[in-house]
């Protein structure tokens, strides 16, 4: 289900979702789960309708599917941040889209695990384009819930000192 709603995440035109529906039954054809394109179509749209998401379509500069890859003290880090774009201010934000299926009470577990993986995205955006990342959020599209890192500033520096003894 997660690669069927990214790979929409990533073709379809945000702010109209023109030819969703037929760009989610070809993901869901293509992953082998034509049964659930309904589900592919409203996870999308949740999603393309969060907060972050509607920020990066009103700023206007937004990349999708962006592909980092750096090397820091020897170590290799290297991945792909789902939605990266501008804030006014010309700093950064990171955007991670999780299809997960959990409960609101397993939320906030659930974050402490992602954590890392949105300091290392900020890390590693930072290091490679030498311009500041302010926000880092996580998307939960069948929650339609959005939870951003509130000290970015300390978990990319958490990285940092994990590379540094790496």
């Amino acid at each position: 289900m997660g690669l069927a709603v990214h790979s929409v995440l990533q073709t379809v035109d945000l702010a109209s979702l023109a030819d969703l529906d037929a760009l989610a039954r070809a993901a869901a054809a293509e992953y082998g789960i034509s049964d659930q394109e309904e589900e592919i179509v409203g996870l999308v749209r949740t999603a393309a309708s969060s907060p972050p998401v509607q920020a990066a379509i009103s700023g206007g500069r937004f990349w999708r599917e962006v592909p980092l890859g750096i090397s820091h003290e020897g170590t290799l880090l290297e991945g792909y941040v789902d939605l990266l774009y501008e804030h006014p201010d010309g700093t950064l934000g990171v955007v991670d889209y999780k299809t997960d299926h959990i409960s609101a009470s397993q939320l906030d577990q659930r974050m402490a695990g992602y954590r890392l993986q949105g300091g290392a995205y900020a890390f590693a955006v930072q290091e490679a384009l030498r311009r500041r990342v302010s926000s880092v959020e996580f998307v939960f599209a069948a929650l339609a819930r959005t939870v951003q890192l509130a000290d970015v500033e300390e978990v990319v520096a958490e990285i940092q000192q994990t590379l540094l003894v790496a």
